[in-house]
């Protein structure tokens, strides 16, 4: 039995919400007192899986899977799991209508980005089916080694990131060698100007700097602000370019000017942050989507090496066979397309086929019995 007053003030306002809402929110709310309530509010926030991420406007989906609601979180998984419907109960319809999807009938896969998607290959599926989840190993696991999935979709955040993200699970995430690069500061010697000029650099391999917290601060504070604003611009961007009848010249301007930010940033940033700081491949990976979408060859080829360094950072905190490797890889292979660099396009789409063949994200392999 769990009181209210030990759940977390989000679950308890859900569980209010619940009562309060006539039945309309919970079909035997009128049969719930607000412990109960909370109780099963926090049973799914501890344990539901998220089954998609629909279109805007659209609900999102949880289930609870009795077995599966007791594998462990790790920030080095092994495993990945996913939802699907079985193929026998799929049918080749039309479109399903918003009504359709809230009733729960779409097919379902994790996909490159780590989140979950509604599958654009899959036969769309009747509502009423049954959503089956799939847990699949994705790095070699040994007899009697436990099994993990990750509860953080993007395991390229930060430490703190994922803090915040676990906080409602009651645990923090554990530390990662990739954790240190991706917050990691270069050692440097020499004090600041007072025109707010870098210390000389010592190198990697030398003592600990004498960069000071406050200057360490100022450092911190002004690339962050660069980021905020260079991420502003894009999103303004990207809800310019999405607007109907949008001409593109406001869009592409907005996109202009967050590349002149984050170019900013790398500038600036490579001389204070470790070259995998997370803020610098957030940069290196913005700027070159910008460079691979313009389809020209001289920006593809200057896009490539940005995508190596994005890949380089980001393979260091997943596993091989991870599905936000695939948005990465395939922009890459795009840009050494472009840029007639053959051998890299090769290589590349050798990579994705080896993710995909491992993930199998549409999951026909799975018999049901």
């Amino acid at each position: 039995h769990m009181h209210a007053k030990r759940v977390a003030p989000r679950v308890e306002a859900m569980a209010r919400k619940s009562i309060d809402g006539n039945g309309t929110t919970c079909p035997i709310a009128g049969e719930l007192s607000l412990d109960s309530s909370a109780r099963l509010v926090q049973v799914a926030a501890f344990n539901g899986m998220e089954l998609g991420i629909p279109s805007a406007g659209a609900p999102r989906y949880q289930a609870l899977f009795a077995r599966a609601s007791m594998l462990n979180h790790s920030c080095s998984p092994n495993a990945l799991q996913m939802g699907f419907i079985p193929r026998h109960q799929c049918t080749q319809s039309l479109a399903l209508t918003r009504d359709d999807r809230a009733e729960g009938g779409r097919a379902f896969s994790r996909v490159e980005d780590g989140l979950w998607h509604e599958s654009s290959d899959n036969p769309r599926c009747v509502e009423g089916e049954d959503i089956w989840l799939c847990v699949r190993a994705v790095v070699p696991i040994q007899a009697g080694e436990e099994v993990t999935i990750s509860y953080v979709a993007d395991l390229t955040q930060v430490h703190q990131e994922r803090v915040v993200a676990l906080a409602h699970h009651g645990f923090e995430p554990e530390s990662r060698a990739c954790d240190a690069w991706l917050e990691g500061w270069t050692r440097r010697t020499g004090t600041r100007s007072g025109d707010g000029a870098l210390p000389q650099e010592q190198g990697a391999s030398g003592p600990e700097s004498a960069f000071s917290y406050n200057e360490r601060q100022m450092w911190q504070e002004r690339l962050e602000k660069l980021v905020s604003v260079a991420d502003a611009d894009w999103k303004c961007g990207q809800a310019l370019a999405a607007r109907a009848g949008e001409s593109g010249s406001a869009s592409r301007a907005k996109f202009m000017a967050a590349a002149n930010l984050y170019a900013q940033l790398l500038q600036q940033g490579s001389s204070v942050l470790d070259s995998r700081h997370a803020m610098l491949t957030h940069a290196r990976g913005r700027l070159a989507t910008l460079m691979t979408a313009s389809k020209a060859e001289r920006s593809c080829r200057n896009a490539l090496p940005l995508w190596r360094d994005v890949l380089a950072a980001t393979r260091l905190c997943l596993p091989s066979a991870w599905p936000q490797l695939l948005p990465l890889l395939r922009s890459a292979r795009d840009a050494a397309a472009a840029a007639g660099d053959f051998l890299s396009r090769d290589a590349y789409t050798s990579e994705i086929e080896q993710i995909t063949s491992i993930l199998r994200t549409s999951c026909e392999d799975i018999a049901i019995v």
